[in-house]
């Protein structure tokens, strides 16, 4: 027979390990939208045209070249 006790201690400190992790949550939460706020409305946009282009040599910004 388990101890009425025992049972609520262990419903105790799982509804806190519970807790703790949900605020951890929130808190990384605000962390990514106060990061995502702090962007603002003005992406930088990236040549978009450059990095579709599959050639190895056409005279734009992606040209494939080996390395040293």
């Amino acid at each position: 027979m388990t101890n009425p006790l025992v049972v609520e201690a262990k419903g105790k400190a799982d509804f806190m390990a519970l807790e703790s992790h949900t605020n951890t949550i929130e808190t990384e939460q605000n962390a990514i939208m106060q990061k995502i706020h702090d962007i603002g409305r003005n992406w930088t946009m990236p040549n978009v045209g450059d990095m579709g282009d599959a050639s190895v040599t056409d005279g734009d910004g992606s040209d494939w070249k080996v390395g040293n």
